[in-house]
């Protein structure tokens, strides 16, 4: 695994993120809350919203990165994102998997059933 250099810059963190992937669990606390990094690690590796302070589920636009690349990771959103319908349109439209871990109102949502059928894909 990549390590990062103490006293590294934001920039210099925010580049090792885009080049080698996560390497959120290897950073600091005061790292690890800061959204700019986190948004570039759940880009990186959508499954990194596991790890994410929980502020962070609620954040639209991380979720948004997210479950873009990898519709699955909708399990680690916070239940108002999980009822949020562009959020899960997105999901599903990544992988129909995510259905599942939709609000039970989006769960019958006609149109996302259907793209689910075609995008499904186990994980």
């Amino acid at each position: 695994m990549y390590s990062i250099p103490e006293n590294s810059s934001r920039e210099y963190i925010i580049e090792a993120l885009r080049t080698y992937g996560p390497t959120l669990k290897v950073l600091s606390e005061d790292l690890r809350s800061d959204r700019e990094i986190v948004l570039e690690a759940v880009k990186s590796a959508p499954e990194f919203l596991e790890d994410v302070e929980d502020s962070f589920k609620s954040d639209r636009e991380i979720v948004l990165a997210a479950v873009e690349s990898e519709g699955s990771v909708l399990e680690y959103a916070s239940k108002d994102l999980k009822a949020d319908r562009d959020v899960v349109f997105t999901a599903v439209k990544s992988n129909g998997w995510a259905l599942g871990d939709a609000s039970k109102e989006l769960k019958n949502d006609v149109e996302l059933k259907e793209i689910s059928k075609k995008t499904f894909r186990p994980v």
